[in-house]
């Protein structure tokens, strides 16, 4: 399911500083320490920083097996077991796990954390435990894990998406946006995993009179490196959303075999 937005030639890049916030490493007005205290201090590192830290840049590489590794030392080590978010690490993995395509290596982790984790709140703005964040998840794998929604080229997906959201056809809409995995966000600020009704009612809600994609030659430009693994469909025209956010960018994500379209987010805050 969340990380900080800021913008990079328009388009939204989502930052690892969620996982930080995580396991605890941002400290506002952290006091200068003597060379000696800092020498003892770096001869003796935080091991949950350890665990953590090279759990996420092992995923961030793709290297799932070392990710695992981490994790399953983590449960194996009952201080790691007492200092490391064990529960928010398993999600990670298992979510990584589906988006390459391994179900069967992430079902397993998504029944571990059910059964294990289950009852724990994972959302603490929506108070969403995690078995709510991943029921849905689950019976789509266990129902075969296929995605119907997706298209195999990313500019085909955005065509039909942009001329869905302009010619307001919901029942369109509701048949591209993704079954599992959405999610709403916004800058500077978290991915917010919502219900698909949520979302659609939220375009619908917002909309105005006529609603345009502004970057269709970008987005073909980008579409043809094999290095993004999200790419938006960035239209205008739509109700200023409180915030003062005033366009909508369709969040497409890499999917094994295609793309699909999981999300939306609010950009162009203006200012005070």
């Amino acid at each position: 399911m969340p990380t900080i937005a800021s913008e990079e030639n328009g388009m939204p890049v989502f930052c690892a500083f969620r996982n930080l916030l995580l396991a605890g490493f941002i400290i506002a007005g952290s006091p200068c320490v003597s060379p000696v205290f800092a020498q003892e201090f770096a001869e003796e590192p935080d091991q949950t920083a350890v665990i953590e830290n090279g759990f996420y840049d092992a995923l961030s590489r793709g290297q799932a097996s070392e990710a695992q590794a981490l994790l399953n030392k983590a449960f194996n080590d009952r201080t790691s077991t007492n200092l490391v978010n064990i529960p928010q690490l398993m999600l990670a993995l298992a979510n990584h796990l589906c988006d390459i395509g391994d179900l069967a290596g992430a079902k397993p982790w998504y029944e571990r954390l059910d059964k294990e984790f289950g009852s724990q709140i994972a959302d603490e703005e929506s108070q969403k435990t995690f078995h709510e964040l991943i029921t849905v998840k689950l019976e789509w794998i266990n129902g075969g894990g296929k995605r119907p929604w997706a298209r195999p080229d990313v500019i085909g997906l955005a065509r039909e998406l942009a001329s869905a959201v302009a010619a307001t056809d919901t029942f369109r809409l509701e048949q591209l946006l993704a079954c599992v995995d959405v999610y709403v966000g916004w800058w500077q600020s978290e991915l917010e995993p919502t219900s698909r009704e949520d979302l659609l009612n939220f375009l619908g809600k917002h909309r105005g009179e006529r609603i345009v994609w502004s970057n269709e030659g970008e987005l073909a430009s980008r579409s043809e490196s094999a290095g993004d693994s999200v790419l938006y469909v960035n239209t205008h025209g739509w109700v200023e959303v409180e915030g003062g956010f005033t366009n909508v960018q369709l969040a497409i994500h890499r999917v094994p075999g295609g793309w699909e379209w999981r999300g939306i987010v609010l950009g162009e805050t203006r200012e005070p």
